[in-house]
């Protein structure tokens, strides 16, 4: 139970760590917004990067099926931040236990070890975090599509799609 509490109050501190490196949530769902607009230009749907929660709790309730597949990518994202910061710390105290303690030259190789596996946790958190936001994108126009299309209001232009390719 302490453990679980610790972490709540440590991916506060984890989320300023990572958004050194990758900036804040906010760019991240513009690129995936826009990456999402590139690769289907011919679909018009008056959406906004901002409305990502909205679009969200509709695929919930459309799919649940679909909305944990999506936030899986959320999760794994906080999980790699989280470990991140836990390995930059690991890192830390191996220096101060090589300054004050013992110089056993094994301690600057581990967290040499420790800095390298948090360098990839945080390129692996910003990876994830890109596919859940573009996740939420693409699964929120499936279903929208889907949905327009058994009400016979889909029109889609396949001449824009054929030229996009």
């Amino acid at each position: 139970v302490a453990g679980y509490f610790v972490g709540l109050l440590m991916d506060y501190i984890a989320y300023r760590w990572v958004r050194i490196f990758l900036g804040g949530n906010k760019e991240a769902r513009k690129k995936a917004f826009n990456s999402f607009h590139e690769q289907h230009p011919w679909l018009k749907l008056d959406i906004d990067s901002v409305d990502w929660s909205i679009l969200l709790h509709a695929i919930k309730k459309n799919s649940a099926d679909i909305a944990s597949d999506v936030e899986q990518h959320n999760v794994a994202s906080i999980l790699l931040r989280n470990i991140s910061l836990g390995l930059v710390l690991l890192a830390m105290i191996l220096l101060l236990f090589f300054i004050i303690v013992s110089t056993n030259i094994w301690n600057i190789v581990f967290a040499f070890i420790a800095i390298f596996f948090s360098n990839i946790a945080v390129k692996r958190c910003r990876t994830r975090r890109y596919w859940f936001y573009k996740g939420v994108f693409e699964a929120f126009s499936t279903i929208y599509l889907i949905n327009e299309r058994n009400l016979g209001r889909v029109i889609i232009d396949n001449k824009d799609k054929k030229k996009n390719k």
